[in-house]
């Protein structure tokens, strides 16, 4: 990456900070193929609607958030190398779908439970949400 961005720059500051960019570009890369070909799969079977939704998905809900949150959350954070936000990122991630999965499992069992009436609903999943945060605080030693 130097030699490509020698070409338009001799500041050395500037040669390094877009090397660091060039690499961690590089190597997302690989999300972006497997979106389009999920993509296109979709298409091709005939499933347009699932085929658009992903195209959307990673345009507006990855890729635009992401470009603006991440530079202030890794100057934030005080990481020593992108390794090292990749890695909390991934692990924020894992935690994120675990979450996920498990109001989806609270949702399904809820659905043939005895709830009042005018907590059916998002009522009772704002309640289980509350709580899922209480429980996951605990985890990271916060007292109440």
């Amino acid at each position: 990456p130097r030699v490509v961005v020698g070409f338009f720059t001799n500041d050395p500051l500037l040669i390094e900070m877009a090397s660091k960019g060039m690499r961690t570009m590089n190597a997302c890369v690989f999300m972006v193929g497997f979106g389009i070909v999920a993509s296109n799969l979709f298409q091709c079977l005939g499933m347009v609607k699932i085929s658009i939704f992903l195209s959307l998905t990673r345009q507006l809900l990855f890729l635009l958030p992401l470009i603006y949150t991440l530079p202030l959350f890794m100057q934030e954070r005080g990481y020593s190398s992108i390794g090292e936000a990749f890695v909390f990122g991934l692990g924020s991630g894992f935690g994120w779908f675990f979450a996920i999965v498990l109001i989806a499992a609270i949702r399904e069992k809820l659905a043939y439970s005895n709830v009042p009436k005018p907590l059916k609903g998002i009522g009772i999943t704002f309640i289980v949400t509350g709580l899922m945060g209480i429980a996951f605080m605990s985890f990271m030693g916060i007292k109440l």
